[in-house]
């Protein structure tokens, strides 16, 4: 049976998250913001919708199809291509910017009751970046 994520989700361990969000450029006000947010995912097969409550005003929405392109913006405001897969059990988001050689890998899969979130920062050109901060993140069901 395929995995599935759906659930609403509470974090609870952050390792390497304020290194990740200086390399990105995210001020330290937004980053207090963004360490407890919660995260709703809504999956039906394919299709996903990820939710992230900061707080009752701000929340950030995203809406994708397994193996759909799509644009956005990153929490810089930074103009990315995304390309949402699934590697076996694990759902992979990658997030091209259009404007500097510059990716992020965002990786979640789930262990048991818990979800594990893996961010991955690269500078570089297409085939030869370099991995220039990492962040773990878990999160429990609430």
């Amino acid at each position: 049976m395929p995995v599935n994520f759906t659930g609403k989700w509470k974090p609870v361990e952050n390792i390497g998250l304020e290194d990740y969000f200086n390399k990105l450029g995210i001020g330290s006000i937004k980053q207090s913001a963004i360490k407890g947010a919660h995260n709703r995912i809504d999956q039906n097969g394919d299709d996903f919708k990820i939710t992230i409550k900061v707080n009752a005003v701000i929340s950030k929405k995203q809406a994708f199809k397994i193996g759909e392109e799509f644009d956005e913006k990153d929490p810089t405001d930074k103009s990315v291509r995304v390309f949402p897969c699934m590697d076996g059990d694990k759902l992979v988001i990658t997030m091209k910017y259009k404007n500097q050689p510059m990716k992020q890998k965002v990786t979640r899969e789930m262990d048991g009751d818990e979800m594990k979130l893996c961010m991955e920062l690269f500078e570089g050109e297409e085939g030869s970046e370099t991995l220039v901060a990492t962040c773990k993140r878990r999160f429990q069901r609430e």
